[in-house]
Parts: structure tokens; sequence; C-alpha cells
């Protein structure tokens, strides 16, 4: 029997609409439940978080409330080697205490880049050697590298991932945009 799935969502909301958009890009088949025109909808969230919250995916009896990339590829495993995965083309750390004073962040998170590759997803993005990407989407990188790689490995080819970026200084948005067909050079992430 196949996993149930059903998205609760509000429209014209753009968190849920990126939930239902990974979903697709995924093929996962979802039963989609709008909490503004379904009492049940909305008496299920309710009796679940103790309040209406979108979106939401459940599959069988477990929840991922908003998007979260990480959550949902934990929900959604990939499915065989044939899916095609996507490259940064730059080489990551985790931001240690040391480092995040030395750069005036509030505390530790984040990944820093180091070299960027040309002509990479991330220079495209105008992302430079020593930003530190500090969130993606709403979510802030408090675990580092892992977190990051989990997030990397949840995307696509053909997709997008929203950034917040800390520049001498100063918070700056960027979007990272992977291409349909990605080159084959490994991955720059490294831990040091």
């Amino acid at each position: 029997m196949a996993d149930a799935v059903t998205v609760y969502v509000r429209p014209h909301d753009a968190q849920c609409d990126r939930v239902r958009s990974y979903l697709d890009e995924k093929g996962i088949a979802y039963t989609l439940r709008d909490v503004t025109q379904d009492p049940g909808a909305s008496a299920v969230l309710f009796g679940y978080y103790g309040k209406v919250v979108t979106p939401v995916v459940r599959k069988n009896d477990t929840m991922v409330a908003g998007y979260d990339p990480i959550q949902l590829a934990k929900l959604f495993p990939s499915t065989g080697p044939e899916e095609e995965h996507v490259r940064l083309g730059a080489a990551v750390r985790t931001v240690t205490a040391e480092r995040a004073a030395e750069l005036g962040l509030p505390f530790p998170f984040g990944v820093e880049v180091g070299p960027v590759g040309a002509d990479s997803p991330a220079s495209e993005a105008g992302i430079h050697e020593g930003d530190v990407i500090l969130t993606i989407g709403s979510y802030t990188l408090d675990r580092g590298l892992q977190q990051f790689q989990q997030a990397i490995s949840s995307r696509q080819p053909g997709t997008s991932m929203d950034v917040e970026i800390w520049r001498q200084g100063s918070r700056l948005p960027a979007s990272i945009h992977f291409p349909a067909t990605q080159v084959t050079s490994p991955e720059g992430t490294q831990e040091e």
C-alpha cells in the first residue's frame, strides 16, 4: 500500500506554494486540503499543533510544518541512484565560535564560503569567497555544514534555493539557481 500524503495549505501563501512545488518536482502524489475551505483540515492541525499552521505535509502519521527542505528530504528520501544531484560550486565549512567573533556574527552559525568556481551556481548568485551563508529560506543554519549539505542534497536540477548571506557586517539576500544540466565535478564542501 502506498504512503498517504496530505498537504494542508492556505491560498496565495508562498511557503505553501514552495511545498507543493517540492512535492511536484519529486513526483510525489498528495491530497490537498485548504484550511480556509475545509473545517476538518483546520481541526486536524489544531488538534496536533494547538493552532492552525500552514503549510503542513503529513505522510501517514508524521507531520512536517513549514517549508523545510531538510525535513522533507528525510520524509521523502531519494529513490535511487538515477536521481541527479546539484552542485553549489564552492567550498564551505562550518563557522566556528572564533571565526564568528572575527566576522562580527552574533553567534556561531552558518557556513563560510571558500573558493567559488567560475560560472558555478554560487558564482551566478553573487556569492563570494569569505561570505557566510546564514539561512536557507526561513531556516537558520545552526548545524553548519551537515545541515547545509542536507539542504543541497534535497535540491534537484532546475530548482532554486533562497539564502541570506553575511558580508562585511551586512545581511544580503541571494537566490541560487541550479541549472537543469549539472557539471560533473565533485562538490567542494569540506569541514575544517
